[in-house]
C-alpha cells in the first residue's frame, strides 16, 4: 500500500462538504484543501454535524479546521 496522501479540494463546507471533509481526516488519508468565504449562520447547525450554535458568525472554514485537528491533529 502506498503512504502517498491524496489531494482533496472541498469548494463549500456547507452541511455536505464539512461532513465530508470531516469524514475524509478520520481516514488519515488525504491532504484537504477547503475554500469557504462564509460564516456560519444559524441555518448550518440544524444541518451539520460539525457547527453550532457557538460557531454562529465565525469562518467556516476556520472552525472546520479547528474541529478537524481536534479529531487528527496528524492530518
Amino acid at each position: 500500500m502506498s503512504s502517498t496522501r491524496q489531494n482533496v479540494l472541498i469548494f463549500g463546507v456547507g452541511a455536505t462538504g464539512s461532513n465530508l471533509a470531516m469524514m475524509l481526516a478520520k481516514t488519515d488519508n488525504y491532504n484537504l484543501h477547503i475554500v469557504d468565504m462564509d460564516k456560519i449562520e444559524e441555518k448550518n447547525t440544524k444541518v451539520s454535524m460539525v457547527y453550532n450554535s457557538r460557531h454562529i458568525g465565525q469562518s467556516k472554514v476556520e472552525v472546520l479546521r479547528q474541529e478537524i485537528l481536534k479529531q487528527n491533529p496528524s492530518i
